[in-house]
């Protein structure tokens, strides 16, 4: 695939064909998507959950009957109120997570590719990384779940944190342990790092480092 990629007398069939692969792989995952959903209990949960939250204006412990992180009911809510595609649930949810997924991807090709990986290496490697994404091994569906958006969180707050974008990096560590607790002891790590690499000679971006943490903790 690589020996064709790199052919620059292919590049017009390159890109029909990248669009047809990407065209059928996108309809395949929402067709999937859309049948293992409904059999995922903990999606059902969720739903759910959303639901109660909207029709009875509660917060997420009070209309839940799984707690784990905050953050995941506020995802699900936002995508039952304000993500209608189309008319049918599962398709709306099934679609933010294929895009969810993709936005990981594309982030993981703009870091391969800012650090001097061939650029169709870095694209097999990305939609490789889609495909994991998108498909649990050993479980059959899909799983959209507090560890995943929660490793999602970590995964862009360490692409910010390589581009220098400390504020931005802050936040979304700080909002994956709001996804699942136990996600602490990575993001603490990652935290411990950065304040040691920064604390004699960027003062000011320490103390911005810290207010990001306490206000989305706030």
């Amino acid at each position: 695939s690589l020996k064709i990629f790199v052919n620059k007398n292919m590049i017009n069939t390159k890109k029909k064909f990248l669009f047809l692969f990407f065209f059928y792989t996108l309809l395949k995952l929402l067709i999937s998507y859309n049948s293992y959903l409904d059999i995922n209990q903990d999606s059902v949960a969720w739903i759910i959950a959303s639901i109660r939250m909207d029709m009875l204006g509660t917060f997420e412990y009070i209309a839940s009957w799984d707690h784990k992180g905050s953050i995941i009911y506020w995802i699900y809510i936002l995508v039952y109120k304000y993500f209608k595609i189309s008319n049918n649930l599962w398709v709306n949810y099934s679609l933010f997570f294929i895009l969810w997924s993709g936005l990981i991807s594309y982030l993981s090709f703009k870091y391969l590719n800012k650090n001097n990986i061939n650029k169709y290496t870095a694209l097999v490697i990305s939609f490789l990384m889609f495909l994991n994404l998108t498909f649990s091994p050993g479980e059959g569906y899909p799983v959209f779940d507090s560890r995943f958006i929660g490793s999602s969180f970590i995964l862009i707050g360490t692409y910010y944190l390589a581009e220098e974008k400390y504020i931005l990096s802050s936040v979304f560590l700080a909002l994956s342990i709001l996804t699942l607790p136990t996600f602490v002891f990575a993001v603490f790590a990652i935290f411990l790092i950065t304040i040691y690499k920064n604390f004699r000679s960027q003062k000011n971006r320490v103390i911005e480092i810290l207010l990001s943490y306490l206000f989305i903790f706030f």
